[in-house]
């Protein structure tokens, strides 16, 4: 094994780490860009990932937990979005609908009352009921909610108001 290389590789693989967490694809993908920069053979990244695995910095399914709760408080998006991030980060599939299965449709619908409300104190009073539903359908749909999830946070939310 070539010494040298492997703490280079690893000492990069952590700087990238303290920013935030990142999943194996990331991690896999930087790493053979740098390591091609530095001359470095591209085998010592698998050894990096499995070292960064062990010591538990670096684990996909906890990386998944992560984005799904930052993405949760900090942006309201639907399960969609969520899911079309994640895979872009190259997450397994199925941890994506395992993770966004554990948070359950009643979030999803919540998540769509919260965005309802806020425009129909802003803007519902003004524009037509059938125009509004509309509008807000395409916002909610764009946000990656489920047209399901749709119809009823519409339904419940307009029988309210």
């Amino acid at each position: 094994m070539d010494e040298d290389g492997f703490l280079i590789a690893k000492n990069y693989a952590l700087k990238l780490l303290s920013f935030r967490p990142r999943t194996v694809a990331e991690i896999r993908l930087k790493l053979k860009v740098y390591l091609k920069k530095k001359n470095i053979g591209e085998n010592i990244s698998n050894q990096v990932i499995s070292f960064l695995q062990e010591l538990k910095f670096l684990d996909d399914r906890e990386f998944a937990k992560w984005w799904i709760k930052s993405r949760k408080n900090n942006a309201i998006k639907g399960n969609k979005i969520i899911a079309l991030e994640l895979l872009s980060k190259g997450m397994d599939k199925e941890i994506i609908t395992e993770l966004l299965n554990d948070e359950g449709s009643e979030n999803e619908l919540v998540k769509a009352r919260k965005i309802i409300e806020k425009k129909l104190s802003v803007s519902g009073k003004k524009i037509p009921p059938r125009l509004f539903k509309l509008k807000i359908s395409q916002l909610l749909y764009r946000k990656g909610f489920d047209m399901d999830v749709i119809k009823k946070a519409i339904d419940v939310s307009l029988q309210k108001s």
